[in-house]
């Protein structure tokens, strides 16, 4: 099977770009609104100052040939200075009206593992940050929480227990008796979302390209419930880990996927530069029903 292009996937990833100390909420019933707006500002000058103290940790670069190994690359790879989980869930209620769900994930390294044994209980060895949205168009709603924490248990990973959590918000992977399946549980503003995703389609695994490792599964089926309502759907799921570009820098991606009902899915990603300098670099990935890969 063809390998995805570098050049392609990593437009795909969604990098979460902020961090602060200790452990906060941040939520907002509407995510256009200038509270949501002002908090995201926030996060983002805490981020740049972070993000700084992490690139001058002397993390090893991820170098070599690898290969994926799933479900065990699910979980948390400490040895990286970020890493990223990003889902994405296009779903229908029994009544068949739309909604969907995102959950992203993110760990900043700021200490490497090898130096953990040296680092005071109190130090600072990483960060995560998580948001979930669920998007109710019949509704008219848009529900987002974020929360950010510097773990010490309250968010980690547990490879033996296959979970990797922030709070109560728990991503499992290795479930059923073939370990491919995957499930989320969250909540925003009250609402539970509990989800099982099995893959249709194998993982595309990314090409080792300048320390940056990872994988996407472009076409999940997704069952459970939101709220009171019994949903399905299908979902996707990008992961990366190692020198994952950190956001707010001077390129920016703009993405679009599809997934289509004849087993298709394509996504196209347009790569700018933020002060509009240049000009964009428009890329494309085809996912065939029978996952061949096809780059444009």
């Amino acid at each position: 099977m063809q390998k995805t292009s570098m050049a392609v996937w990593i437009g795909s990833i969604l990098v979460l770009g902020a961090f602060t100390l200790g452990y906060l909420y941040i939520t907002s019933p509407d995510a256009g609104s200038p509270e949501s707006s002002g908090a995201q500002d926030m996060s983002a000058a805490i981020f740049e100052t972070l993000a700084a103290r992490s690139q001058k940790a002397d993390f090893p670069s991820l170098s070599g040939a690898w290969q994926l190994s799933l479900p065990d690359d699910h979980g948390g790879h400490d040895e990286a200075r970020i890493e990223t989980w990003a889902f994405l869930a296009h779903l229908k209620d029994e009544a068949g009206d739309p909604l969907s769900v995102q959950f992203n994930m993110a760990r900043l390294g700021l200490i490497p593992i090898e130096e953990h044994s040296e680092a005071t209980p109190s130090e600072l060895r990483a960060l995560y940050r998580a948001h979930v949205i669920l998007a109710d168009p019949n509704m008219n709603r848009v529900f987002a929480e974020e929360r950010l924490s510097r773990g010490l248990g309250a968010a980690d990973h547990d490879l033996p227990a296959r979970e990797v959590w922030l709070d109560d918000w728990l991503f499992t992977y290795g479930v059923g008796e073939t370990g491919e399946r995957l499930r989320l549980d969250l909540t925003v503003k009250d609402v539970l979302i509990s989800l099982e995703l099995s893959p249709t389609k194998p993982a595309e695994q990314v090409a080792q390209d300048r320390g940056l490792r990872g994988f996407s599964v472009p076409r999940l089926l997704a069952k459970g419930h939101v709220g009171d309502r019994v949903v399905q759907g299908l979902a996707i799921l990008n992961r990366a880990w190692g020198d994952v570009p950190l956001p707010g820098g001077a390129v920016a991606n703009d993405i679009l996927s599809i997934q289509l009902e004849d087993g298709n899915d394509l996504s196209l990603i347009r790569t700018i530069r933020r002060d509009g300098r240049g000009a964009a670099v428009l890329d494309g990935l085809i996912s065939e029903a029978d996952a061949t890969i096809r780059t444009l």
